[in-house]
């Protein structure tokens, strides 16, 4: 016999681990006792350590079950080979475990999401942090300013808008001058018109 140890997440009987069964030496002995009281003569026959290994109780816990030692060497294989973000039913079924997982998708905007329970994966539009591309993390990023900005008060709005079209001022003089040492051709009142407009666009 085996000992199938098991948690309940979720409402699944999940199988953590597989272990040789314990013993119950107290019943154990009442067992062998009440078939000696019955047969005594069979002590002739078998010896104490043959009575105990044929009788053997074994104790169950609340998380436990006993199954049979091939059942049990079954469920280790499946375990041993379990890949990332799966765990094994009491049935030796698999199942998805991304808990605790964040994705992004994006509906009318990007969201994070989080995965809180066993069974569910990550949905086709879900993107993992990791696995966002450039355009997307600029557009997330884009996203944040705007609602950064939708949350300022009329006044911090121009003072801040005033601030960042100063700054770029300086930036096309600065851009400029390097292009002028270098020898290369650079519109500097077009390049600041074009992100003036697209500052103002953002405060509008």
């Amino acid at each position: 016999m085996k000992t199938k140890n098991i948690e309940i997440i979720d409402g699944y009987k999940i199988v953590v681990s597989i272990s040789a069964p314990t013993i119950d030496p107290e019943e154990t002995k009442n067992k062998i006792n009440s078939i000696l009281s019955l047969n005594p003569d069979i002590k002739e026959t078998k010896t104490e350590e043959d009575l105990y290994t044929e009788n053997a109780v074994f104790y169950c816990g609340p998380n436990q079950e006993l199954v049979e030692d091939q059942e049990g060497s079954d469920l280790q294989t499946i375990l041993n080979t379990l890949g990332d973000h799966k765990k094994l039913l009491s049935t030796g079924e698999k199942i998805n475990d991304w808990r605790n997982t964040e994705y992004w998708v994006k509906n009318q905007v990007w969201e994070k999401k989080k995965i809180e329970i066993l069974g569910k994966t990550i949905p086709k539009n879900g993107i993992l942090e990791e696995n966002l591309n450039k355009a997307q993390r600029e557009e997330m990023a884009e996203e944040k300013e705007t609602r950064r900005i939708s949350k300022l008060t009329p006044d911090e709005k121009v003072e801040e808008k005033q601030n960042r079209i100063s700054a770029l001022k300086r930036e096309a003089v600065l851009l400029k001058n390097e292009a002028d040492i270098v020898g290369e051709e650079f519109d500097a009142p077009a390049w600041f018109q074009t992100q003036k407009e697209q500052i103002e666009g953002k405060y509008a």
